[in-house]
């Protein structure tokens, strides 16, 4: 029968070997008492343990960022020319600033804005408030974009259906 370890435990343990050994071998040279190489063992053992757990703490912290990270890179992205791309599915979306071309490649979402140039409408059942826009393309089905202000956006495609393009709510 094997015992597989964490990787934090079997560091754990080889600080704790280290330790002991190191005390014991302090004890041999210096006359220290037992008590003491035992005192000194334990400090080093816990020491070792905390540096342990902190050093842990961090992988998970980096991982987590790191992840977090690549969602929002596969999700949702503003590129540099100010084109925003939604490519996850229901959830609620708040445009930048410096949004002009707005991307949705997504269903059952939820997106508010100011001015933009654009919406392209490439997902089903999305509901899109924005403060104005010059023009809306549509792919999917059942959207709809509501503009606040400003003349209505031009519709320049429309291959879905149940689309929808109106001021106000």
């Amino acid at each position: 029968m094997s015992i597989r370890k964490s990787p934090l435990a079997a560091l754990a343990s080889i600080s704790i070997v280290a330790a002991a050994g190191f005390a014991l071998s302090a004890c041999g040279n210096n006359n220290a008492t037992p008590q003491d190489a035992a005192s000194s063992a334990a400090s080093a053992a816990a020491d070792a343990a905390r540096s342990g757990a902190e050093a842990a703490g961090n992988a998970a912290s980096s991982a987590a960022e790191a992840a977090g990270n690549a969602a929002e890179a596969a999700g949702n992205a503003l590129s540099g020319d100010g084109v925003y791309t939604v490519g996850e599915s229901n959830t609620t979306v708040a445009l930048p600033s410096g949004t002009k071309t707005v991307v949705v490649n997504a269903s059952n979402v939820d997106i508010t804005g100011g001015d933009v140039t654009e919406i392209k409408v490439n997902g089903s059942e999305n509901d899109i408030h924005v403060n104005s826009a010059q023009r809306v393309s549509f792919s999917g089905s059942d959207n709809e974009v509501y503009y606040a202000q400003g003349a209505a956006p031009q519709i320049t495609s429309d291959t879905g259906a149940e689309n929808k393009v109106a001021q106000g709510r």
